[in-house]
């Protein structure tokens, strides 16, 4: 019997091998189910295993890309903070930004309290003590720059490295492509006996900036499948792209038929002998949705990519009416030739079903519009402490945990 194999790819930091994986499954489990902890021979990695839910006929993977980013310099990390200030944000955005202008407001106003306070003093008192001040606050401030930055690099160092299409940064961002392009291939190939796939359906699963490297090796993993079509038959019925093109065309869009007829475009082109098995795209506290501000220099340049079908959207932009072109392919044990609708290479969410599960409060997550009306946004507070309920990204590691509304819905997508 074929399994459903589900990729799990983490997100920002300095994230260990399996560390997301484990903590997943874990929580997705239930108390009666027994995980097993099997050798990951796909990955190419030993760092890995394959984590095995065998009641429910479930492989779980981790695709582990942290090693191959470099930490970047300071000065990269500024220049990236500082870009993103002086962007033109999205609502969301705004919303943190002037908080964020709040605290440092703030901040100042303490510090300026304080430096009031020291010259209140008698005049050679207070010169000595501001000289004695000074002296302190650059130790300190130094020491504290130091430590912040490090600690800053350890966190969202990747997120400038892979966000930043600056000639240092491209090796890396096609490393991790290219490797997370070669596992999936491997799953899709995956046999458990001759001529037997091991299985019939693949979920990705994608937290934070995950998310866009998922997006990316799937996006350039499909133009390696676009092509792979074997008819059976000369006479080749293309209602399901003839729906699916009248259902984006509508003036009034219906996602939920747009989702339901997902579906029926996959058993389409899987009835034509493509091997495509990756049928959900999951993202968990995605920056995905801010991305007409982080994913291009201006809103200006994302609206220009997706014209130019450099950024898949969901559901997928029609050209000229079209969301495939006509190509001739061999029919099976025949010479004679079929010809086939092929589903081009940013369209592949006529048929992958994108789910965005996001919490209120994590500012790095959010409803995604920005690609499109088609994707599922589900939307939740999180379950505990105040500080967990209202901190501006305290919950963004908290979606699959047990008390969580929001495990719900990825256990319904996955089984």
């Amino acid at each position: 019997m074929s399994k459903t194999a589900v990729v799990i790819i983490h997100g920002m930091g300095a994230q260990r091998p399996q560390e997301t994986l484990k903590d997943f499954v874990k929580n997705i489990a239930e108390e009666e189910d027994t995980i097993f902890s099997n050798p990951d021979r796909i990955a190419e990695n030993f760092e890995t295993r394959r984590l095995t839910i065998d009641k429910r006929h479930t492989d779980f993977f981790e695709y582990y890309w942290a090693n191959l980013v470099k930490l970047p310099k300071t000065i990269e990390i500024v220049k990236w903070v500082v870009g993103i200030f002086f962007k033109k944000p999205s609502k969301r955005i705004k919303v943190l930004r002037i908080k964020i202008f709040f605290l440092l407001g703030a901040i100042a106003t303490a510090i300026y309290a304080c430096w009031y306070c020291f010259h209140t003093h008698e005049p050679i008192s207070a010169a000595i003590l501001t000289a004695l001040s000074l002296i302190g606050l650059f130790i300190v401030v130094r020491s504290v720059l130091n430590l912040f930055f490090i600690s800053i690099a350890d966190s969202i160092g990747d997120v400038v490295k892979y966000l930043t299409p600056s000639p240092q940064n491209i090796s890396a961002r096609f490393e991790i492509r290219k490797k997370g392009i070669d596992f999936l291939r491997k799953l899709h190939e995956a046999e458990r006996s001759p001529g037997k796939p091991k299985y019939n359906r693949i979920v990705v699963v994608a937290h934070s900036l995950g998310s866009v490297v998922a997006y990316d090796i799937i996006h350039n993993l499909w133009i390696d499948y676009m092509y792979k079509y074997q008819p059976k038959s000369q006479i080749v019925d293309h209602g399901y792209i003839e729906n699916m093109k009248q259902i984006i065309s509508e003036e009034k869009f219906s996602p939920n038929d747009f989702v339901s007829h997902q579906r029926e475009v996959l058993k389409g082109i899987n009835a034509l002998s493509n091997p495509w098995k990756i049928t959900d795209f999951v993202t968990i506290g995605s920056p995905l949705g801010h991305g007409g501000y982080l994913l291009a220099r201006n809103r200006k340049e994302f609206n220009s990519k997706v014209d130019f079908r450099e950024l898949p959207c969901c559901p997928p932009i029609l050209e000229k009416g079209e969301f495939t072109f006509n190509e001739d392919f061999e029919v099976l044990n025949s010479k004679q030739l079929a010809s086939i609708k092929v589903i081009n290479h940013s369209s592949h969410f006529s048929f992958l079903r994108w789910h965005n599960i996001f919490f209120e409060n994590d500012f790095v997550g959010g409803e995604n519009k920005v690609f499109g009306k088609g994707i599922r946004n589900h939307a939740f507070k999180p379950v505990g402490g105040w500080w967990t309920r209202n901190g501006w990204f305290a919950s963004h590691t908290l979606y699959w945990e047990r008390n969580q509304k929001s495990r719900e819905i990825i256990k319904d997508i996955i089984f």
